[in-house]
């Protein structure tokens, strides 16, 4: 009975019946409940503070323990933000990942949220992911506003007490903006 605080608050969970050596980062296999045979785990780190903020994910069956996992996210789109960020992500997001036709559709669907999910309205089943982005572009898309841009770049003028870093960034968007096809010249030239 002379264990001690150290001892009695180790307690009897589960992650301390199974410290020790394992062939999975490691930590031995927990048994499935049911089945009562092992199953293949990984180690991912868990938000919050200090180093060992490790949680062990249950492998499904067929899944490989020690290949690393993909985690990357498409972010959401909801028509307020700019159309060409949005897709100029998607499409480093699918040339990095390897995305097939049917995956772009997938990805680019399920992350269109509130009036640009509308556009989803209706689609045929043929539809393809081009045929969607066409869709974003001409609810979305700058393409009709490109004299309203220029007006605007016309008529910029830097405010009382704005930063001349805050201007040029302002300007260089604006430029893109009026100017799509010539940017990539302008940006070198000045940028």
């Amino acid at each position: 009975m002379a264990y001690g605080l150290a001892r009695a608050s180790q307690g009897n969970s589960t992650s301390n019946r199974y410290r020790g050596g394992g062939t999975h980062g490691g930590a031995p296999a927990i048994p499935d409940v049911i089945s009562q045979q092992s199953v293949p785990t990984i180690q991912v780190p868990m938000l919050g503070t200090g180093a060992a903020n490790l949680a062990q994910i249950v492998v499904p069956e067929g899944g490989e323990a020690g290949k690393p996992k993909n985690l990357l996210k498409l972010l959401p789109y909801n028509g307020e933000e700019s159309l060409e960020t949005f897709l100029a992500k998607f499409d480093y997001m699918a040339r990095y990942l390897n995305w097939k036709e049917a995956d772009k559709f997938f990805h680019l669907c399920t992350s269109l949220e509130g009036p640009a999910g509308q556009v989803l309205w209706g689609l045929k089943p043929d539809t393809t992911s081009d045929s969607v982005i066409s869709l974003l572009r001409t609810r979305f898309g700058n393409e009709l506003q490109i004299e309203r841009f220029r007006a605007e770049l016309r008529a910029r003028r830097r405010k009382p007490g704005e930063k001349l870093q805050s201007l040029y960034l302002d300007i260089m968007r604006m430029v893109a903006l009026a100017h799509p096809t010539s940017v990539p010249d302008f940006n070198s030239a000045c940028g």
